[in-house]
């Protein structure tokens, strides 16, 4: 495993467990300002994704893309 990937599960852990008592809902917003194919990641953005499903569960998942076109 790469070490984006390791930073990737680091901070994903250490964001759930600051999450206060009871709250289960987690938003990601990705600044898609500027991104272009050919310098897009696509293979870490599927692993981001299979993360967030396996570490928040994917009915509790909130995925919004955010461009200030």
């Amino acid at each position: 495993m790469d070490d984006s990937k390791r930073l990737c599960i680091l901070i994903l852990e250490k964001a759930l467990k600051q999450l206060p008592e009871g709250q289960d809902t987690v938003l990601g917003i990705f600044d898609l300002r500027g991104f272009k194919q050919k310098n897009g990641d696509l293979g870490f953005a599927g692993f981001l994704v299979s993360m967030l499903m396996v570490f928040c569960c994917a009915e509790k998942l909130l995925l919004t893309s955010y461009c200030l076109c």
